[in-house]
């Protein structure tokens, strides 16, 4: 199996993988050097030529890892050769022909899961360092891939193990073990619920430190929504008019704060309009605005209209250089041509995007679910006069939901769909 595992255009080098038991035979047809590929030995470099029907493809140099030390735990090698639109691409064809079939997306990192060599956790860690676009998105990947997140998830799990190899020997040994200390078991069970719900609290969401934080403007026609964009992006970028209107579709921009990536989105006011365009464009803004992490809703003063309700709402009183008195209680006055409250605007924005995305550890949605599985699970098994065998079910539910987070029990199908989304060669 076989893929580039740089990205194609321009560049002094690329890199060109392959893996599986085959790796040296496929070599030794696709490379000539000083040292025949049988003779290779692990984590050194070969220099040499790849070559194809008798032509020389291109110069390069081979660094080959046997099993089981490899990335993928399977006979590996990386190709480094030139680099541009062709070369990296006859060199991989050169190893196809001699007998390698290409990869698929995410099928380098797939082999490395199924032969334990890393978990599901440090898995969409490595997908995640290839994503990152800020500091803190690093730092967060490198935690999984690392292993510290995995670690914690492990631990987690091997306390519910504990637990319930303790449950399961009074069941299905009675009379040859000492009863269980119920007293004990619900503290120990109350300690690991509380244990991991304050990790769900402090955990960020790491979807959104990858993707962005939404944070859409929106308001009435007129309300100061097409300045206010331009104002934090720092530069003119919509088109600002006083006629009502002016905006007729979502603008979107996507820029960092405090290390946070934001996608911003400026939408046409909301209100009833008789054409079609703009019936189009209130639906397309009521629909940014159900989809938004921060909705910043924008009325300037004496509108007499409400604010809509939602927590992640942001109340602010646009045009404030023409407020006579202070600003409605719980907004923040704001001017766009002014430049008034903008660093406090931005402030409270940057605020919400840290209870969003912060914290020492991100999770990604489907992990956040498990987990909350586990605390549902944990739950149950902790309600007045339940039985030992309910809380053994229950703590072998959890179990399975923690297998699941890890990738210790789900289908080859299963995972292959959580990593069809990594790159190629990876």
């Amino acid at each position: 199996m076989a893929a580039l595992a740089t990205p194609p255009g321009r560049g002094a080098l690329a890199i060109v993988r392959i893996t599986g038991p085959e790796t040296k035979a496929i070599l030794g047809r696709a490379f000539r050097g000083r040292t025949r590929p049988e003779d290779f030995t692990s984590a050194r470099v070969y220099f040499g030529e790849i070559v194809s029907a008798g032509e020389v493809i291109d110069k390069v140099g081979v660094v080959f890892y046997e099993r089981p030390a490899s990335y993928t735990g399977e006979d590996m090698a990386e190709i480094t050769c030139h680099g541009g639109p062709l070369i990296p691409h006859l060199v991989l064809r050169a190893l196809v022909s001699s007998g390698a079939s290409l990869a698929q997306p995410g099928e380098f990192t797939l082999r490395a899961l199924l032969n334990r060599k890393i978990d599901l956790t440090e898995a969409v860690g490595i997908n995640a360092m290839s994503l990152a676009r800020t500091e803190r998105a690093q730092r967060a990947a490198m935690r999984r891939v690392s292993g510290e997140t995995g670690r914690v998830i492990k631990g987690f799990r091997d306390e519910i193990a504990s637990l319930l190899s303790e449950c399961e020997a009074r069941l299905d040994f009675p009379e040859d073990v000492p009863p269980i200390d119920e007293e004990g078991l619900r503290e120990r069970l109350f300690g690991l619920r509380d244990r991991i719900k304050r990790y769900l609290e402090s955990s960020g969401t790491a979807d959104s430190l990858l993707d962005g934080i939404r944070v859409v403007i929106a308001g009435p026609p007129n309300a100061g929504k097409s300045t206010l964009f331009n104002a934090i992006l720092g530069y003119e970028r919509a088109i600002v008019h006083h006629e009502p209107g002016t905006t007729r579709d979502y603008i979107s921009e996507t820029i960092e704060l405090s290390g946070f990536l934001l996608k911003l989105y400026d939408t046409a006011g909301t209100g009833e309009f008789e054409t079609h365009v703009d019936r189009e464009a209130v639906e397309r803004s009521l629909s940014l605005a159900k989809e938004a992490d921060v909705l910043v809703y924008l009325l300037e003063p004496g509108s007499g209209a409400d604010y809509p309700s939602g927590e992640n709402i942001l109340r602010v009183c646009s045009k404030a250089d023409l407020l006579d008195g202070p600003a409605p209680k719980d907004t923040i006055p704001v001017s766009g041509l002014t430049g008034q409250g903008i660093a406090d605007l931005i402030k409270e924005i940057t605020r919400r995007a840290e209870m969003i995305a912060g914290g020492d550890e991100s999770l990604f949605k489907r992990e956040k679910d498990l987990l909350f599985e586990v605390c549902s699970c944990l739950e149950e098994a902790l309600k007045e006069q339940v039985g030992l065998e309910l809380v053994a079910d229950r703590l072998w539910q959890a179990g399975r939901s923690m297998d699941r987070l890890l990738g210790l029990d789900l289908p080859k199908d299963v995972i292959e769909g959580i990593l069809s989304e990594f790159c190629l060669g990876k």
